[in-house]
């Protein structure tokens, strides 16, 4: 079964969440949640450890952004951002969605550097519960069969690999419109 991490602040957020997982749920998928006592038990290791292990795991991301940014971990970032940055760097098939408020300074930065448009992602603007659910319905049956879990080929190996070179390093290989 396709596993779905679903990331956002939860103080506040329980509707939300509730919604996200509700539409998973109904798109045939598994949610992979904090609040869900079996799949996060008591454990002795970090909830930073947990959660990022419970990402490998999963198969699609679905972040979830409202007015607030969240606390700062040691790293700098929020816990959210932090979950963000893992599934981007595992290759995870990534759905963003917004809730239409005004955002905390801290989010907005978040959102524009999520949002770039090199290496960013589409957003998905919602207004309620209800309206949340129908969009990452939506968004999680236009997932092609099979490709929840990316695969990458020996040309798009390639051309991850060019994308990470600086730009100057990309002019000198002749690859000037990347």
């Amino acid at each position: 079964m396709v596993k779905v991490f679903i990331s956002s602040i939860i103080r506040g957020f329980k509707q939300f969440r509730e919604a996200a997982r509700d539409a998973v749920v109904e798109a045939g998928m598994q949610p992979v949640m904090v609040e869900d006592p079996e799949l996060f038990p008591a454990q002795s290791m970090s909830p930073q450890t947990v959660c990022l292990r419970s990402i490998n795991d999963s198969d699609v991301f679905i972040l979830i952004l409202g007015q607030c940014y969240g606390g700062r971990t040691e790293s700098g970032l929020s816990a959210v951002e932090e979950e963000h940055w893992h599934a981007r760097l595992n290759e995870k098939e990534i759905k963003v969605f917004v809730h239409s408020v005004d955002k905390e300074p801290e989010q907005e930065e978040f959102l524009t550097r999520i949002s770039r448009w090199e290496s960013g992602h589409f957003r998905n603007p919602f207004d309620s519960p209800k309206d949340l659910k129908s969009k990452i319905l939506q968004a999680l049956y236009e997932i092609p069969k099979g490709q929840e879990k990316k695969m990458r080929t020996p040309l798009n190996e390639g051309i991850h690999r060019v994308l990470q070179l600086p730009a100057l390093s990309r002019r000198a290989w002749g690859c000037h419109a990347l």
